[in-house]
C-alpha cells in the first residue's frame, strides 16, 4: 500500500492517507480518513 502526505481542502486534515490506483486507469487517489472527501491525483507521494 502506498502512503501519501494527505492535505484535504475540504476539513483542513494534514497527516498520511492510503493511495488507491484505480484499476480502469492510471489514476490515483485518496480518501481523506478524517471527512472521507475522495481525492483523485492530489498530494505528495511519500
Amino acid at each position: 500500500m502506498v502512503k501519501k502526505l494527505a492535505v484535504c481542502d475540504n476539513c483542513d486534515y494534514k497527516g498520511v492517507a492510503d493511495v488507491i490506483e484505480m484499476e480502469d486507469s492510471d489514476d490515483k487517489y485518496w480518501d481523506c480518513p478524517s471527512c472521507g472527501k475522495r481525492h483523485i491525483n492530489e498530494g505528495t507521494v511519500i
